[in-house]
């Protein structure tokens, strides 16, 4: 039996001024596949959790996540969105955002815009606390308190 080894690659178009910093703490196992099955070996990973990736942030910036002892937010740019749009939930121990609008006529054309993305959650996050927010000038702010 032949196995084939594959190395992940993550690409990341960010662009940053010169002070920021990324910190990208990223861990990745071993994948292996096997091509007669076409089973594949579990991915782990060790992902920071202080800044993330939000692909509509303004200047391609990385979104910095406030995590202290009795709280836990993070704001992103949703500005193309209604808050009808906008669909913020918890599975498990994940934060799902997930935008979406119709196609709709603008200046240049037609347009059509969806995200979705998942970010793990600190362990210590109260869930049921959860709250999301659209202000009015587009930051979607998404706080909870921490477990007692």
């Amino acid at each position: 039996m032949k196995y084939f080894l594959f190395e992940l690659y993550l690409t990341t178009s960010l662009s940053f001024h010169s002070s920021c910093q990324f910190i990208f703490s990223l861990q990745i196992s071993l994948i292996i596949i096997r091509l007669l099955d076409r089973y594949v070996v579990e991915l782990t990973h060790n992902w920071s959790a202080e800044q993330w990736d939000w692909p509509l942030q303004h200047n391609d910036e990385v979104i910095k996540v406030t995590n202290t002892n009795d709280k836990f937010e993070v704001g992103l740019d949703a500005s193309f969105f209604t808050p009808k749009e906008i669909e913020v939930k918890v599975a498990g121990d994940n934060l799902v955002i997930h935008c979406r609008h119709e196609s709709r006529a603008e200046h240049y054309g037609e347009i059509k815009r969806e995200i979705s993305r998942t970010y793990k959650l600190p362990s210590d996050v109260d869930t049921k606390t959860l709250t999301s927010n659209l202000t009015k000038q587009g930051h979607l702010v998404i706080a909870a308190k921490k477990k007692a």
